[in-house]
């Protein structure tokens, strides 16, 4: 019968219309050091779907190569071509599930391997003792993009190697080039 199809029909739009206007940001965490093609294209998966707020944030285990502000603007010079994606940078002593809660957010996480699957896995348990309602979705790395890690990048720029492939475009090469003639000039 045609009418059960558009009772269904207009059930399932309704329902994605709900979700749609509930889940309003992905929020995508990270210390961006710096900010790598495979974060690039994740954003750009996740911006197929609704509005990315790219979340910069500090992880006190991790000593940046580079400044909050030239994260920022290395993020700024990856995805200006991108739409609805914002960037942000977190408070110090806000956690990241709580900036997710407060924005209305889910947590995006990209996952290249098992090992950043228990790595995030253990993060998810500790976020669900601070804001239990705040899901966290889990997007596989395309295989290609596995190798752009920020330390491989920070390890490469140490060895004075060619990075051009590792990040988005040749803006950011130029701005992380001219930093990193800063750094040993100065």
């Amino acid at each position: 019968d045609k009418s059960d199809n558009r009772s269904t029909l207009s059930s399932s739009s309704n329902f994605l219309n709900m979700v749609g206007n509930y889940c309003m940001n992905y929020i995508f965490p990270g210390s961006f050091d710096p900010f790598t093609k495979g974060h690039f294209e994740l954003v750009k998966r996740i911006s197929k779907f609704g509005n990315v707020v790219i979340l910069l944030s500090s992880n006190s285990s991790k000593k940046n190569m580079f400044s909050v502000h030239q994260r920022k603007h290395i993020i700024e010079l990856s995805v200006s071509d991108l739409e609805n994606v914002s960037i942000d940078v977190l408070k110090e002593n806000v956690p990241v599930v709580s900036y997710a809660k407060m924005h209305n957010g889910i947590l995006v996480r990209g996952l290249r391997s098992s090992i950043d699957f228990q790595y995030e896995q253990n993060i998810d348990w500790v976020n669900k003792n601070i804001e239990n309602k705040v899901e966290t979705l889990y997007i596989m790395s395309n295989p290609n993009d596995v190798v752009f890690s920020s330390s491989n990048v920070r390890e490469l720029i140490k060895l004075n190697l060619n990075i051009s492939k590792f990040l988005c475009n040749e803006k950011v090469e130029e701005y992380i080039n001219s930093i990193c003639h800063h750094m040993i000039a100065g």
